[in-house]
């Protein structure tokens, strides 16, 4: 028998005829040929098996080596990504750059249409701080929604884990405004901090359904560390902003407008800029704390804050820079227009009254760079104005002047003091005379304001318009030795009741004469003076009569034709404009009722306090 193999036998049938023994070049009988294809189907369908195994084999192979490498492919992504924010963070770059990085880079992972950070707020409302679309997709119109199953941020809100929602349009889900229209899709994934959930990372496509089964997964893991960068750079500008800002007010503190005061002053130096400051005090706050508590005199000082805040400009700086003490400064201002500015901020505090505690005015001091050396003598002037305003009748905006320099010595000091107790006292008794009719309440504060405005009017410098403000809140002092049944009387009077009313002016001047200045003192005694020279209490005439006594005539008679009284009816603006306008020359000042025309056609005495 030769060898199992023969030139010509195909080795599958060499192997075959060798184990049956059979010789290649005999023909085998019939139960050998059985036999042989037997064992031959048999081989070849064990060769097919094994085939079939060894390509099912590297098919799985080639599967489980693309899963990996897609995974080491997502791992790397993730870790360059991280790399950018950890980078960014490390820069200080600002929260909101920050959190657009993680947005697009979240997107970036998922291969998503859109990424978000969002902030989870009180309210169980969600703020969207970061995002990143593709040009082709039109973003969410608004940025705070309602966190509800809506969207799968609403969703990681309610459990606090990762979440994936298919179909936004789907019918058992409400449509959220920030991602009605455009957005089908949407996974996210919570950031957690120690208090608890911080906000969420989310990704959302426009084709429902889009997201894979591991989304949720990779998602959660790029936030886990992701939130850290997020967390941490909001903390940084936290701490930053406390720093920088007044705990209770949130406006800047002294520190920091002292840095802004000295950059301005040096950058409007160098480019030859106007710069201006303003100062304020709230009048008389110790009382409020006293009788209120403290907790109520922060919430009066946060108001303060607010009114004089809604005031400012962009680019303008207000602190707080004491206990009840804040300062404005105004950049690409001179001293005129900041004085204007300082007026509109001392009536948003002065003309509403708080909660609680009622009315409450504030003072201010204006002073320019131009008038000053430098940053720290522009602050020193503006509180030497501020002084003024304040030792000169309160609730006024006084401009720093050459006027009001000057040291004062310990004894001058105490002298003022001492002044300052009088002036109180004074003015105590004229809030009573006004007290006791409702038809008269706040009438002395309604004249002294419209005086101060039309003295603004007439050129008046602010230093003599804060004096004018003090003598017409004391202007009807003097009714307080006038009978009660004559003061309030809603009939005709006798002439002996007139001659006791008449007698108030002269009275009023008299009680003033070692409180205010001889002026102011002048302007009290002569508001019933007529210019034709028939009024009280010296018959003088035209320009005999003091200006500001000649102003306080005009404002008074205003405020008593627009005001309710008992013995009269209230006319209306232009009733009581063209009243006085019939009596320029005769009983007016023709310059003063010309001041009050200009006013009321500038709309400006619609703006009187105590207005109803």
């Amino acid at each position: 028998m030769s060898g199992p193999r023969e030139e010509g036998i195909h080795p599958l049938l060499a192997r075959q005829l060798g184990r049956l023994r059979i010789d290649p070049s005999t023909a085998p009988g019939d139960d050998e040929w059985r036999t042989l294809l037997e064992r031959i189907s048999r081989a070849y369908e064990s060769a097919d098996q094994d085939r079939y195994l060894m390509e099912r084999s590297l098919t799985i192979s080639s599967r489980e080596m693309g899963e990996l490498y897609r995974t080491v492919a997502r791992g790397e992504a993730e870790q360059a990504a991280l790399r950018r924010v950890a980078t960014a963070v490390a820069a200080e770059a600002p929260p909101e750059e920050v959190f657009g990085l993680v947005a697009g880079q979240v997107a970036a992972i998922l291969d998503a249409d859109c990424g978000f950070v969002v902030r989870f707020e009180g309210g169980a409302n969600g703020r969207i701080v970061g995002a990143w679309q593709r040009p082709s997709v039109r973003p969410p119109p608004q940025q705070v929604f309602e966190l509800t199953d809506a969207t799968a941020s609403g969703r990681v809100y309610r459990t606090g884990g990762p979440c994936r929602v298919d179909d936004l349009a789907a019918p058992e889900v409400v449509p959220v405004p920030a991602f009605a229209g455009t957005l089908r899709a949407s996974v996210a994934a919570p950031i957690r901090t120690g208090a608890g959930r911080w906000g969420a990372v989310a990704a959302a496509n426009e084709r429902p359904g889009s997201f894979s089964e591991g989304a949720e997964r990779s998602l959660s893991e790029f936030a886990e560390l992701a939130g850290l960068a997020v967390v941490n750079a909001e903390a940084r500008t936290q701490l930053a902003v406390r720093a920088s800002n007044d705990p209770l007010t949130g406006l800047a503190n002294h520190r920091t407008f002292h840095e802004h005061l000295a950059a301005e002053a040096e950058r409007a130096r160098r480019h030859g800029r106007e710069l201006a400051l303003a100062l304020f005090d709230l009048d008389l706050f110790k009382p409020v704390n006293d009788r209120f508590g403290h907790q109520t005199g922060d919430q009066v000082l946060v108001e303060t804050a607010r009114r004089l805040a809604d005031c400012a400009r962009p680019g303008d700086v207000i602190a707080r820079v004491g206990g009840e003490e804040f300062a404005w400064l105004l950049p690409e201002c001179d001293a005129f227009d900041a004085c204007e500015a300082a007026e509109r901020a001392r009536r948003a505090v002065s003309e509403v009254p708080f909660a609680v505690v009622g009315r409450i005015t504030i003072s201010g001091g204006v002073c320019e760079l131009a008038q000053a050396r430098d940053a720290s003598d522009l602050y020193r002037l503006a509180d030497a104005a501020l002084y003024w305003a304040k030792a000169h009748g309160r609730d006024v905006c006084v401009r720093y002047g050459p006027e009001i320099g000057g040291t004062l010595s310990g004894h001058e000091q105490n002298g003022r003091l001492e002044r300052q107790h009088a002036l109180s006292s004074v003015r105590a008794l004229a809030r009573v005379v006004d007290a006791k009719d409702p038809g008269t309440r706040r009438h002395s504060e309604r004249v002294a304001d419209l005086a101060v405005r039309l003295a603004t009017a007439l050129g008046w410098s602010p230093v003599r318009c804060a004096q004018l403000h003090e003598a017409g809140l004391l202007h009807d002092v003097g009714k307080i030795g006038v009978p009660d049944d004559v003061l309030l009387s809603a009939t005709a009077l006798t002439p002996a009741d007139r001659a006791a009313v008449a007698g108030h002016s002269a009275l009023g001047a008299r009680m003033l004469e070692d409180v205010v200045a001889a002026e102011e003192a002048s302007w009290v005694r002569g508001h019933h003076e007529r210019w034709d020279g028939g009024g009280y209490p010296d018959g003088l005439e035209g320009a005999e009569i003091p200006d500001g006594a000649r102003v306080l005539a005009v404002a008074e008679a205003y405020d008593a034709m627009t005001s309710p009284r008992a013995y009269a009816q209230m006319r209306s603006w232009d009733e009581a404009v063209a009243e006085c306008r019939r009596e320029a020359g005769g009983q007016f000042d023709p310059e003063v009722v010309a001041a009050l025309e200009r006013l009321h056609g500038s709309g400006a005495l619609s703006e009187r306090p105590g207005r109803t």
